[in-house]
């Protein structure tokens, strides 16, 4: 008689999993001005990076720890006769736990909340120009709240080791911007500590191949958004302090490296 066929029987997803990731990023050209309509500048492109490790276990529950961050390069624009210069950069860091659920061979769905603290330092510059006194602020929005995400993994079947994978998470951060810094000619200096909230969307959307058993190349698209990552009209010798709330966008290609993913 016929003998039937075993059922598919997929490898085991317990163990150590991880990834190393790069980012080109684009600034998302977000205005940043001195005073209200006088000399805005906006960041630069610049890199980012991620690296992110976890383990799971027999029951597909899983725990996690992540590090990323993005370096906008220094923009600059002259109006009026006014130089205005601006560049920014941040860091996250996360706690997570996720459980991961088979939808298929190779194919997989895997929500996760947890915990994001997050920094972004902005670098304001009037060098010269206008009549204005020469001065320059340091804006750092600091913060910590609840992440909540899900990542996604489908295979494509007609080739073996292919794949699409998506990512999406939102967080709710609750903190503080410092503003400091200094003018010159005796002006008071632009300094501040006041509370500030961000919220944070990331989403990326890629392929990836398995090289080899449970190590992936991927290569995808990111795109982040931060709500309330630094102020909107910064300092003037003669209004003080800065004020209102300005958000930040990064996106671009990246790169991949993971195992057990």
């Amino acid at each position: 008689m016929p003998v039937k066929a075993a059922p598919f029987t997929p490898p085991s997803w317990a163990g150590f999993f991880g990834s190393v990731t790069g980012l080109y990023a684009r600034s998302g050209h977000e205005d940043s001005f001195i005073a209200p309509l006088t000399a805005p500048a906006s960041p630069d492109n610049g890199f980012g990076w991620a690296v992110y490790a976890g383990y799971r276990f027999d029951n597909m529950w899983d725990v996690a720890l992540g590090v990323s961050g993005a370096k906008l390069k220094e923009g600059s624009q002259t109006t009026l006769g006014v130089v205005h210069t601006v560049d920014g950069k941040y860091w996250a860091f996360d706690a997570e736990v996720g459980r991961t659920f088979l939808v298929g061979a190779g194919s997989s769905l895997r929500p996760f909340a947890g915990v994001r603290y997050a920094k972004w330092t902005t670098n304001e510059g009037f060098p010269s120009g206008g009549g204005g006194a020469p001065g320059s602020a340091v804006i750092d929005t600091s913060g910590w709240g609840p992440r909540i995400g899900v990542d996604g993994k489908f295979s494509i079947a007609q080739v073996r080791g292919l794949s699409l994978f998506g990512h999406g998470s939102f967080a709710y951060l609750y903190g503080d911007l410092d503003e400091s810094g200094a003018f010159s000619g005796g002006f008071a200096a632009p300094n501040q500590s006041i509370k500030r909230d961000m919220t944070n969307w990331d989403f990326k959307l890629g392929v990836s191949y398995e090289v080899v058993q449970r190590v992936a190349i991927s290569v995808g698209y990111s795109w982040e958004y931060w709500k309330g990552a630094t102020l909107l009209n910064w300092s003037t010798a003669v209004a003080g302090p800065g004020t209102g709330s300005l958000d930040r966008k990064i996106q671009g290609p990246f790169a991949r490296l993971s195992f057990g993913l």
